[in-house]
């Protein structure tokens, strides 16, 4: 029997994301410096050598006709690394790509590459980063466009990957739809579209995208679990026996809240006897009772409660409250 080829750990689409993060901006300065009016399409070819377990991918475009070099990612750790010369210049700190002076009439050509000379004077410590980790990247963009979607994605649906020193490149991607790609800041956590979806998103959704003021920090609740632990904690103490979590239930209202129902349902048994003629039945009468918690509006951005029908009204007043 032949011997099975081994399934890659890291995915074919997950290792392109990895490349073009390392590419894009020296694709960027290219179509600037062309005056692109569009996007410069850029042909990711991509295999897997089972051998090696490591990816090979490399970055080019037809018009102009520029290679962007190879580069391998490793299947195990995600690892990328420049393969040839070209990917070696440009995966070098410091470096600058323009246009070619000329192309070459047989192969692709590499974009020019300058590195800007190191600076001389003593460097200032860098003010803490607003966005520390990809994670953080992820959910910046995802609060940000949420709402931009009428079928609101999932923050799963979003993969960020470490780009040039500052900025990490999040691609928005589902199984039923593609969110575009979007690069984030992380000094200040700006958010920017980078291809033509994500550009039409950005321009047509309200409020925008990228509003006049920095972008706060970020946001204390942005999945259901949360918004249910804050509201089952802070009223644990006011019922006995106290209710479980399973018992409290979080419906989103749009990205900046959500509402979160506290209910238990039980059914009583109730022993009932009944005569008949000289005959006395005996039967288990059951009844449904539900415990109500309340109605509940958690706030994303801070992670506020506020009390919505009147039993969590009454809830709130009593000094057993104690939000988090």
């Amino acid at each position: 029997l032949p011997t099975p080829t081994p399934t890659p750990v890291t995915s074919r689409r997950d290792a392109e994301g990895i490349v073009w993060a390392r590419v894009s901006g020296c694709v960027e300065q290219v179509a600037k410096a062309l005056g692109a009016t569009g996007d410069i399409q850029v042909t990711l070819a991509t295999r897997y050598d089972p051998v090696t377990k490591a990816w090979t991918v490399e970055a080019s475009t037809q018009d102009p006709r520029l290679t962007f070099g190879t580069w391998g990612v490793s299947d195990a750790t995600g690892e990328v690394a420049p393969q040839d010369q070209v990917a070696r210049g440009i995966a070098a700190p410091g470096v600058t790509c323009s246009p070619p002076t000329v192309f070459l009439a047989a192969s692709l050509t590499p974009p020019q590459l300058v590195t800007a000379p190191l600076p001389t004077a003593v460097a200032t410590p860098a003010p803490k980063a607003e966005i520390a980790s990809a994670q953080e990247a992820t959910l910046r963009l995802w609060v940000q466009v949420y709402g931009c979607y009428d079928h609101f994605p999932q923050a799963s649906s979003f993969t960020a990957y470490p780009d040039r020193p500052g900025r990490f490149v999040v691609e928005g991607r589902s199984e039923e739809s593609y969110y575009g790609l979007w690069a984030v800041d992380t000094q200040t956590g700006q958010v920017t579209p980078l291809d033509a979806l994500a550009k039409h998103t950005a321009e047509t959704c309200r409020p925008p995208v990228n509003p006049s003021s920095a972008p706060g920090p970020l946001p204390q609740v942005v999945v259901a679990q949360q918004a249910t632990i804050r509201i089952w904690i802070s009223l644990y103490n006011c019922f006995s026996p106290p209710p479980a979590l399973s018992n409290f239930t979080a419906y989103t209202a749009g990205p900046q809240q959500w509402v979160v129902e506290g209910r238990k349902e039980t059914i009583a048994g109730k022993t009932v006897e009944r005569k008949v003629g000289d005959t006395t039945e005996t039967f288990t009468e059951t009844q449904d009772k539900v415990d109500s918690y309340g109605v509940w509006l958690v706030k994303t951005a801070t992670g506020a409660l506020e009390p919505w029908d009147a039993s969590a009204k009454t809830i709130a007043k009593d000094t057993c409250f104690q939000p988090p």
